[in-house]
């Protein structure tokens, strides 16, 4: 996994047709969500699915 930058103790994890992985940041902003912040919520919807990644495989 050196080859892509990661850690050895990272797990990956690969979308299929039936079930999607959501990354959701671990650090996010308290003030904003409290305030109900949609420019916020899409900031971090956007930053999520810009990590989802999808392959069809061959069964």
């Amino acid at each position: 996994m050196t080859e892509i930058g990661a850690k050895s103790d990272v797990t990956i994890y690969a979308d299929t047709a039936d079930l999607v992985h959501l990354v959701i940041p671990a650090d996010v902003d308290k003030t904003r969500l409290a305030a109900d912040d949609e420019a916020y919520f899409e900031e971090l919807g956007l930053a999520a699915l810009g990590s989802c990644y999808y392959e069809d495989l061959p069964e």
